[in-house]
């Protein structure tokens, strides 16, 4: 009876082993992913980037919910952005931004970043009329009083406000 006890211990060990690396795995190898897509675009490798985050959507959006996928969907608008394929990187970035607002909020750092994103997309397309739309929106939330608690990081809210507040001014 012992021994039957000991086997039935180990057997739920040994799966709980199992389906603790079967949902940590992906997160793992996303992550890996990214950075060696990071890599890539640090370089000038916009294709090699584009080709490792395909690979690291493909496995974020099997194994976790749209909300982990949305960081991966603004790396790849930036590396099809660079490769002037500004229709595929605008519905990439209108994705990671549609997701951002949803789980983070509307003054998430995320959104401020996906919509400077979409306004570069804009300016490449020669519609400034909507990359400025873009940028105010920007430039709103980071005036704005009621902001995400990330944005209450003076480091974080000066870096954002001076990429914002350089494209609102020059192209006004």
């Amino acid at each position: 009876m012992k021994m039957i006890w000991w086997k039935l211990v180990l057997g739920t060990i040994a799966v709980g082993i199992v389906i603790l690396f079967w949902n940590i795995y992906p997160l793992w190898k996303v992550t890996k992913l990214e950075e060696e897509a990071a890599d890539y675009m640090v370089n000038g490798k916009m294709v090699e980037a584009e080709i490792v985050l395909r690979q690291a959507l493909k496995l974020a959006e099997t194994h976790w919910d749209e909300s982990n996928t949305a960081p991966v969907l603004i790396s790849l608008a930036i590396a099809i952005l660079f490769q002037e394929r500004w229709e595929e990187a605008e519905g990439y970035a209108n994705r990671a931004l549609g997701i951002f607002k949803k789980a983070c909020g509307p003054t998430n750092t995320s959104v401020v970043n996906s919509l400077m994103v979409l306004a570069n997309i804009s300016a490449g397309k020669g519609r400034h009329g909507k990359a400025n739309s873009y940028v105010r929106q920007a430039h709103s939330i980071l005036q704005g009083e009621e902001t995400h608690p990330e944005l209450s990081n003076p480091a974080i809210r000066e870096a954002l406000r001076e990429q914002v507040e350089e494209w609102f001014y020059r192209k006004r």
